[in-house]
């Protein structure tokens, strides 16, 4: 064999054992397939920590949050209470993909504006405090 033959073949079977060898590699291989097989897996999520999560999710997507109603039966999520049209719009896609949902019986009163519903009344149901996101990227009152 040609000394330039020999090297590529060393070269590449030292790639090839340094792939499969390589603990770090290994690592993040294994953890690459873990996250693959739980998402073809779907573990049963219970109903109450579906709700939660939903609520959770709920209370960073729109502003009057308190006022949704959440219940889950059996992955069927179903949905009650005043939204504004656009808070709707941005919410159900989330929700139709959150892992656990089976169904969802959306059964909001949509609303143009706040001003028809009573529990649209007001400011927001909160307001987030940002002071400690503040501090620690140093962006005092630039957001």
């Amino acid at each position: 064999m040609r000394t330039s033959t020999k090297f590529v073949l060393g070269a590449g079977l030292g790639a090839g054992l340094a792939y499969f060898l390589y603990a770090q590699t290994g690592a993040r291989r294994h953890g690459a397939q873990a996250r693959a097989t739980s998402l073809i897996k779907e573990k049963e999520i219970d109903d109450e920590r579906l709700a939660g999560r939903i609520r959770s999710m709920i209370g960073r997507r729109v502003s009057h949050s308190s006022s949704i109603d959440v219940s889950v039966q059996n992955g069927r999520v179903t949905l009650r209470g005043p939204i504004l049209v656009d808070e709707e719009d941005r919410l159900i896609p989330k929700i139709l993909f959150m892992k656990g949902v089976r169904d969802l019986d959306n059964q909001l009163e949509v609303h143009e504006e706040p001003g028809g519903a009573p529990g649209l009344q007001g400011g927001p149901g909160r307001r987030r405090n940002r002071s400690l996101w503040r501090i620690l990227t140093g962006k005092r009152g630039q957001l």
